[in-house]
């Protein structure tokens, strides 16, 4: 589900559905503007070897593939994430479909705690969650 505080031409209705297999951890390291010439980049979280490797720079802007599969320029990571080191996370998105028409958030149906019961969503989860469809809940 989506919103901005613009009119949304979609009115906050959920448009469509991904999944979401893997999450990856990322850090920024972005400097205000500097005379001198300085490596500005985003380093990705390595689990198993426990470091940070660099997947975009500003001195292989033309090479990154980071940058190529999220279809967005390391100024567009700057403006969001700001100066300094940011932690951000990426999530792997899978299977997505497009809605053929946007749907009501009451369409979708979870679990609340340990009750059994499908519940009608009333309000957006405030990060994710797992939803049954309506359509098929009978």
């Amino acid at each position: 589900m989506t919103r901005s505080n613009d009119a949304c031409a979609n009115g906050g209705k959920v448009i469509g559905e991904f999944m979401c297999y893997d999450i990856s951890i990322y850090q920024t390291e972005f400097y205000p503007e500097s005379k001198q010439p300085v490596l500005e980049a985003i380093w990705e979280y390595d689990n198993e070897e426990d470091v940070f490797t660099a997947v975009a720079s500003n001195e292989d802007v033309q090479k990154s593939r980071f940058l190529r599969e999220t279809c967005l320029e390391l100024e567009d990571f700057r403006r969001y994430l700001g100066n300094g080191e940011n932690l951000f996370y990426g999530w792997h998105i899978s299977d997505p479909v497009i809605y053929d028409r946007p749907r009501e958030l009451s369409e979708f149906y979870r679990r609340s705690g340990r009750d059994p019961v499908l519940k009608p969503l009333s309000r957006p989860p405030q990060s994710w969650c797992y939803v049954e469809d309506g359509e098929s809940n009978g």
